[in-house]
């Protein structure tokens, strides 16, 4: 397929299957919190510590993976926990719950991810590694679409009673594990490389790279507060999830196109395209007062998402040495998670003590920031 390995179509449909789960908690997720009496600083608060504990995760665990020379591992403890806390937080009584089981569940991706890119980038040849890249976040939508208009589904039949839809989605997400049985390691000797010393080899590109990331992270905060926005201009939670599909479905289109359009022209160039796009969405949510605006924002957003999810791994991973992919993805994945918790924690004070415009103003601003140094101090690559 596409001329890409076993290992990278199993990777693929291991993360579609375990979006199917994901997917159905991901868009009830802050309804969930408000319904327990959290308000937007809660939402911000749970989104940016969840994010900040996967990501977090991800510079160890990619290190150790490198040290060890395998991965395979790190892909069954990962998708496995991330499982069993989502069966958890259909127990949840209160918003704190959620503050408590929602960062386990993340932990899980923290676990995974980056021995996962690493992983995808050993099984390619560079010239189509953006497609590879691509094609993970094409399967991980599909089963994203799938479980986004399960839960659609779901509410339109049990109404909000959003704890039986969790349960359903932990025991969903159990099912993509049975794939990882197929998974082969690449052949890697055992490295002792020490973390500091791993970190001290990244080349002073790398670093930069990271740095316009971190920037642009503190802008990208959780996707919780767009949800919340959608919701409370709808006021609908059926049309909000609906939407929400039209987003996962626009991803799943655009991914593979993406990954292709980088191996041939740059990943970095269209890594700033996808950028300048979402300060632009931003900015419409700031801006937004009608469903017809948040629709079409919320569209834009899909696209971007697709330009710069896939390519930001791929542009970490071209920039590496090849001994050092795994620690390199990890720093990526640190320092976007750390940014965002930030990011959320400023928006959603800035939501709470002002307006929602102030929030997403102070996205777009970040994201361009972001941007401007990616364009100025990072080398293209391509094949």
């Amino acid at each position: 397929m596409l001329g890409l390995s076993r290992n990278v179509i199993l990777l693929g449909i291991i993360s579609g299957l375990n979006d199917v789960g994901s997917e159905m908690l991901m868009p009830i997720l802050p309804l969930l919190i408000v319904s327990l009496g959290g308000g937007p600083l809660a939402v911000g608060l749970i989104g940016g510590v969840g994010d900040m504990i996967a990501t977090g995760l991800k510079l160890p665990s990619g290190w150790w993976s490198d040290r060890i020379g395998r991965r395979k591992p790190f892909l069954w403890i990962g998708y496995l926990s991330s499982a069993l806390a989502r069966l958890g937080l259909a127990a949840a009584a209160t918003w704190q719950h959620v503050l408590i089981l929602r960062p386990l569940e993340r932990a899980g991706k923290g676990i995974r991810d980056a021995p996962r890119d690493a992983l995808i980038a050993e099984s390619v040849a560079w010239g189509v590694r953006g497609a590879a890249f691509g094609l993970q976040r094409t399967l991980d939508t599909v089963g994203a679409i799938i479980g986004s208009i399960a839960a659609v589904m779901l509410i339109a039949v049990i109404g909000t009673q959003y704890q039986t839809i969790v349960l359903l989605a932990g025991a969903i997400s159990l099912l993509s594990l049975i794939p990882m049985f197929f998974v082969k390691d690449v052949s890697k000797h055992a490295r002792k490389i020490a973390l500091s010393i791993g970190l001290k080899a990244l080349p002073l590109p790398l670093r930069l790279y990271v740095a316009a990331a971190t920037l642009f992270g503190m802008g990208n905060f959780t996707y919780m507060l767009f949800i919340l926005r959608v919701q409370q201009l709808t006021g609908s939670v059926l049309t909000t999830v609906a939407l929400y599909v039209v987003l996962n479905v626009l991803m799943a289109v655009m991914l593979v196109p993406a990954g292709r359009l980088a191996d041939r022209i740059g990943r970095r160039n269209v890594l700033l395209f996808g950028w300048l796009l979402f300060a632009v969405v931003a900015a419409g949510f700031a801006l937004a007062t009608d469903m017809i605006m948040v629709a079409i924002m919320f569209a834009c957003y899909g696209i971007a998402y697709a330009l710069f999810d896939g390519n930001q791994r791929a542009l970490a991973a071209d920039l590496a040495p090849a001994q050092l992919k795994g620690t390199a993805l990890g720093t990526l994945h640190a320092a976007i998670g750390a940014s965002g918790l930030i990011g959320g924690l400023v928006a959603g004070g800035l939501w709470q003590a002002i307006n929602p415009t102030s929030a997403f103003m102070f996205s777009a601003i970040l994201a361009t920031c972001g941007a401007v140094l990616l364009l100025f101090a990072v080398p293209n690559t391509k094949p």
